[in-house]
């Protein structure tokens, strides 16, 4: 049991990383359609990742850690269908975000930098470092998107800053 994790891929093929239950989890599934499977663990423990792309093909930026501090970090992680390899660091700490595309061309959108900050940052990640994209009209965190495999097409829905909130972006 547990919560706040990320999952990726499809039906058939599927990841899903982290989460939090009593504690910050480092763990690692593979779904076949059937059954699961436990994988090489991430190297930092942490839970509400934005995450992207496939089975074999994940990235997860930032996540949080409370209880720990600071509650949320810059850390990047790609998970290649065996282990996990750390990639360079957020320009900002940040969970709760929001991510499309693949592991060398994506897009990293809002999320929570620090209690109670909602962010409308967005970085483009070339598989090597970042570029500021324009922002969010709407800051916030903790909300739904659409994890396409394009960095080109994605959608953020709802979240939240203090109030819960109904937007949605694309």
């Amino acid at each position: 049991a547990k919560y706040g994790n990320s999952g990726t891929g499809t039906l058939t093929a599927g990841l899903v990383s982290g989460g939090y239950n009593t504690t910050n989890l480092n763990e690692t599934e593979e779904y076949n359609g059937s059954t699961w499977s436990e994988q090489n663990n991430m190297g930092t423990a942490r839970y509400r990742t934005a995450a992207t792309g496939t089975q074999t093909a994940t990235i997860l930026f930032g996540g949080g850690t409370y209880p720990g501090s600071p509650q949320d970090v810059d850390n990047v992680e790609e998970y290649d269908g065996t282990s996990w390899t750390t990639l360079t660091s957020l320009p900002s700490d940040r969970s709760m975000g929001h991510a499309f595309g693949t592991t060398t061309n994506a897009i990293i959108t809002g999320g929570r930098t620090g209690p109670p900050g909602a962010s409308s940052t967005t970085f483009q990640w070339d598989g090597t470092s970042y570029t500021s994209f324009p922002a969010l009209s709407t800051a916030r965190y903790n909300g739904g998107d659409g994890a396409t495999t394009s960095s080109t097409a994605g959608i953020v829905a709802g979240g939240y800053t203090t109030t819960s909130r109904t937007v949605t972006e694309e």
